[in-house]
């Protein structure tokens, strides 16, 4: 997996430089034609399967990581200082790996294309893998901070209800959509507006999901 997965990041990108990406990104589109009228999601293809391989990757390595310290945990309680510094370590290795890939994707962007998610280039998948591994490495953050077998709400509501909470941050996206023209407002705005997004929808998580879940159970 992981010699294919660079092969067709590598082909992908070479077909992106090779004048797909400007033409995925081009306003211009022939009406009469079924490719241009579907480019970005032909031209992005590849991109999203890499994405697929990346993250199924990143998340095998991390598990493997994290099975002997939990494994050396259950064995005996004074192991829990062990584990701890293990998994501390592995945070900070995860936070490291984040920061050169968002840095790679940076100078990525400097040097041929800017990161695009209409044609998911090399850029733009390793800026999602920069991300994905800061968001594991905070999760891992928060599971050692947490004792007594807690697990943090948000992580726990996302995992069990993956699909509903897809749907419902999809048909928020399309309610903004509808009601405002992202595609004209300016980058400060479009910033405060994906932050207010993305808190209403972990609110929504957060408070109430866990007690329809507990008002189901005891029902």
């Amino acid at each position: 997996m992981p010699l294919s997965h660079e092969l067709v990041t590598l082909l992908f990108h070479i077909c992106a430089c090779s004048g797909f990406g400007a033409w995925c990104r081009s306003m211009t589109r022939d009406m009469q034609s079924l490719v241009s009228m579907n480019k970005e999601g032909i031209v992005s293809l590849p991109g999203y399967c890499v994405l697929s391989l990346s993250g199924t990757l990143m998340a095998t390595t991390v598990r493997a990581m994290l099975e002997g310290p939990c494994l050396m945990a259950a064995q005996s309680i004074s192991n829990v200082a062990k584990t701890a510094k293990a998994v501390l370590k592995l945070v900070a290795t995860t936070i490291l790996a984040a920061g050169f890939l968002g840095l790679a994707s940076v100078w990525l962007e400097a040097m041929s294309e800017p990161a695009c998610r209409r044609c998911v280039n090399l850029s733009y998948i390793l800026w999602v893998c920069s991300l994905t591994l800061a968001t594991l490495a905070l999760f891992m953050a928060a599971q050692l901070l947490l004792r007594n077998g807690l697990q943090p709400v948000l992580a726990t509501t996302v995992s069990g209800n993956m699909l509903p909470v897809f749907l419902a941050a999809n048909a928020f996206t399309g309610l903004i959509n509808l009601t405002l023209d992202t595609l004209e407002t300016s980058d400060q705005a479009a910033r405060i507006l994906v932050l207010a997004y993305t808190m209403i929808i972990c609110l929504l998580l957060g408070l109430v999901w866990p007690r329809q879940a507990t008002a189901q159970a005891h029902a």
